[in-house]
């Protein structure tokens, strides 16, 4: 993959930014979402992630590729499948759905237990202890969600979103003990910065993918782990975040990136997506699969990497018909990177369940980019 061309001195500014507003106590954030943040106060308080205090990202500085060597896929070994699903969460009526004993997501099963692996966002506490957080909305699901989710074929769940702790550390930590308890694997969330930022690394036979799971939609810069502190692998920590790609495009054949991102109910995709998808690309990254925006945004090829931003909600509650409009986008990994994807359409239902719908109804929208100054979309490019 091509490297960005931006000129060292754009590094170096941006860079000083970043560092300076860190120092200041300040984060990024997404001003549309409707969680409720907590005043900057006296140390130890925390501090609300306020998107007006840093620069854009739209100026991101040049991103290298892997510097050390990375695995060369057995030509020998078949191409890996791996079906992608947006946000979960088992607040009701998905919750009725479940204390009924039924799986809400049976009508996709067949697509993700397709794939050689599946991977969702999964954006709720699971489980019954911790406390709950001082933000607008708390989400809580029974441990049958997580059963739901493994007997429907999903393989790996990513925490890093502005749920995954909304129950604290302690319902954090049994989120992580319920989804392996299922049989899944979790990221993005670990005890430290070291293992929050650690990828999943599975081999299908004799192909190996890694999973990377990352957020830049945050209520409080606290939730972002650091090297003594539990937490989520953050985007925020801009160079944090792109080393983690890089290490993990050595772990593995092929690496997958999905990622909490962007602005609620927007249908494109905003500078900084955009950026930060070039950033991640550029470091190795062979899929991008976005989430956050509740709606579906559009797919493009960033000289070999697939980019997904944001494949909506999926199980999940929704009133309006944009936020109904799912499905399951599934990626074709061969010897030579992405060989090609297909996006099955679903509609969520009135139990909060994507259900199919025929393969020509529904196809993600051309991929379009938020105009500056405007609420309106225009192509990319």
């Amino acid at each position: 993959m091509s490297t960005l061309d931006l000129p060292s001195r754009i590094l170096l500014a941006v860079t000083s930014a970043v560092v300076a507003f860190a120092l200041a106590g300040f984060a990024l954030g997404d001003p549309s979402s409707s969680e409720k943040g907590v005043a900057v106060a006296e140390e130890g308080s925390s501090t609300v992630v306020d998107e007006a205090s840093v620069p854009s990202l739209a100026d991101m500085p040049a991103v290298h590729p892997p510097a050390g060597a990375t695995p060369t896929p057995n030509p020998l070994a078949p191409p890996v499948t791996i079906a992608f699903g947006g946000d979960v969460h088992g607040e009701p009526p998905i919750e009725d759905v479940l204390l009924a004993g039924d799986n809400p997501l049976d009508g996709v099963a067949d697509w993700l237990s397709a794939a050689d692996i599946a991977v969702v966002n999964l954006e709720t506490a699971i489980g019954t202890i911790g406390t709950p957080a001082d933000k607008t909305y708390t989400f809580r699901a029974d441990a049958s969600l997580a059963d739901a989710l493994a007997d429907a074929g999903v393989d790996v769940v990513n925490l890093a979103n502005n749920h995954g702790l909304d129950y604290g550390h302690d319902g954090a930590e049994e989120t992580v003990r319920v989804v392996t308890d299922a049989g899944m694997a979790a990221v993005g969330y670990g005890e430290d910065a070291d293992a929050a930022y650690a990828p999943e690394v599975i081999d299908v036979g004799g192909r190996t993918v890694a999973v990377l799971g990352l957020s830049r939609v945050f209520p409080i810069i606290e939730w972002e782990a650091r090297s003594t502190r539990p937490g989520m692998a953050s985007v925020y920590d801009l160079d944090r975040a792109v080393a983690a790609v890089r290490d993990a495009a050595t772990m593995a054949d092929h690496l997958v990136v999905t990622v909490h991102w962007g602005r609620e109910r927007m249908t494109c995709p905003d500078g900084d997506q955009l950026a930060m998808a070039r950033a991640f690309a550029a470091a190795g990254a062979d899929v991008i699969v976005g989430h956050h925006p509740h709606v579906l945004q559009g797919v493009t090829d960033l000289d070999g990497t697939l980019v997904a931003y944001s494949v909506g909600n999926f199980v999940f509650y929704a009133k309006k018909d944009e936020q109904r409009d799912t499905g399951v986008l599934t990626v074709t990994l061969g010897e030579d990177g992405v060989e090609g994807y297909r996006w099955l359409p679903a509609r969520i239902d009135d139990d909060g369940s994507p259900q199919p719908l025929p393969e020509t109804a529904d196809l993600l929208p051309e991929t379009l980019t938020a105009v500056p100054g405007g609420d309106g979309c225009a192509p990319i490019g």
